[in-house]
């Protein structure tokens, strides 16, 4: 038997060695069969072609060129032309700066005014956060209304506050400051005239200054703010740049402050934004 396996064996091995000698064999015939190049063979060269669908006029002419896609075209313009239309542009562009600022030159004599209304700024502390100048605006007529609130902030902050809004040129200003100048050392006349000093920097010959009266407290300074609002009284009456004051003295403590005694209810901010709102149509 082992005999036999082995005799097997042998034979396949034989068999494999020979049909792969056999394709070897076949492999360098087909080498040997293949032709030789040709070396005098020469490709032939592709040129360029115009376009003959574009129109060649005096402003265009074809450009031969070596690659194998569409021909570049050469433009030139009528350098005069281009000038000509240079000049024009220019022209009108200098005509154009010219209307405007003889428009820019005629507003500086006029009021500012936002889409042809009046442009009133209210400028407060914390009291007056919640006053809603779209609803005043729906009662005093041809105006814009503006609140702009500082929370916390003391008469001496409201000195830079009211910058930006004194670059706004507006037609009326409301000021109310001072809530929280009361519980420090300065006396009730020294805080009427902060404020006035600050109402001062808002006032021109073209504008109003209204400054609002200090409201009513439900703690221990309600009689230093009664003694302020009389104090700006007497300043404002006194005073030759003619401000308005607005009397908040409908606005009650017991009545219209919130639990902490200092900052306005639902109807006391009422109260306080129809005094202003009365105060705009004056």
């Amino acid at each position: 038997m082992l005999q036999k396996i082995t005799e097997n064996l042998s034979s396949t091995i034989i068999y494999q060695q020979d049909t792969f000698t056999n394709k070897s064999n076949r492999i360098v015939e087909t080498k040997e069969n293949i032709p030789a190049p040709n070396k005098n063979f020469i490709f032939p060269k592709r040129t360029a072609k115009a376009n003959p669908t574009k129109k060649q006029d005096k402003y265009h002419s074809v450009v031969p060129t070596s690659n194998h896609f569409e021909s570049l075209q050469n433009e030139s313009y009528d350098t005069i032309g281009n000038e000509n239309e240079i000049q024009d542009t220019t022209q009108i562009k200098n005509a154009e700066s010219n209307n405007g600022n003889k428009e820019n030159n005629k507003r500086k004599g006029k009021k500012k005014r936002w889409n042809n209304k009046r442009l009133a700024i209210m400028i407060g502390d914390s009291i007056t956060k919640d006053i809603k100048p779209w609803e005043m605006k729906k009662k005093v007529k041809n105006a814009y209304i503006i609140n702009q609130v500082f929370n916390g902030a003391t008469i001496d902050d409201m000195v830079d506050y009211v910058k930006p809004s004194i670059r706004k040129e507006a037609n009326v200003y409301i000021l109310h400051s001072g809530t929280n100048d009361l519980n420090s050392d300065l006396t009730s006349e020294e805080i009427a005239k902060k404020i006035v000093n600050v109402a001062s920097q808002l006032k021109t010959e073209d504008n109003e200054v209204c400054i609002s009266e200090l409201c009513q407290r439900g703690d221990d300074w309600n009689e230093k703010a009664k003694a302020v609002n009389i104090e700006l009284k007497n300043l404002c009456s006194n005073s030759n740049l003619s401000f308005f004051l607005c009397n908040n003295e409908n606005i009650i403590p017991s009545s219209h402050l919130n639990n902490s005694k200092l900052h306005l209810n639902v109807k006391g901010t009422k109260l306080l934004q129809n005094n202003f709102t009365n105060l705009l149509n004056y």
